[in-house]
């Protein structure tokens, strides 16, 4: 892991130099493969990063760029279960501004189940308080609705 965090500053570093076009691909790749070496959800920050580099450097590539984010999107869709919503969150701002939100495809759609589920699963067996400033009579059968 902390082997890709370097390859992915040290590509940052050779695309703010500016790069040709075959070198630009050959980075793209060497992350590509870096990235996906790692097989673990804990991949999915440093895939952001990378993504997030390609977003702000100039790219003579565009497809490349494109595959590299359908790469990413696959990392995503295999780990969702267990990426952080604020990951997911930034993946769709990224995608969206290469304007590929039909890659993310029915990703979103799992991550929205999945974290729906354990989001209401963690108040489990816990009680919840809830305040008003309506008359007394008016919570008291907010309450009682809430008990049944």
């Amino acid at each position: 892991l902390p082997q890709t965090a370097a390859l992915v500053r040290i590509a940052q570093a050779q695309l703010e130099l500016g790069v040709s076009k075959p070198e630009y691909i050959e980075i793209v790749r060497q992350i590509t493969s870096a990235i996906q070496a790692i097989q673990s959800p804990s991949a999915a920050d440093l895939a952001l990063e990378a993504l997030e580099m390609l977003v702000n450097a100039a790219c003579p590539n565009a497809q490349e760029r494109q595959q590299f984010a359908v790469q990413v999107i696959a990392i995503f869709h295999r780990w969702y279960k267990r990426i952080d919503r604020t990951q997911f969150v930034l993946l769709k701002a990224l995608t969206n501004e290469w304007e590929m939100p039909a890659a993310m495809g029915g990703l979103a759609k799992e991550f929205a189940a999945g974290t729906a589920s354990s989001e209401w699963r963690q108040l489990g067996g816990k009680r919840i308080a809830i305040y008003s400033l309506h008359s007394r009579p008016a919570s008291a059968g907010l309450v009682s609705q809430l008990r049944t």
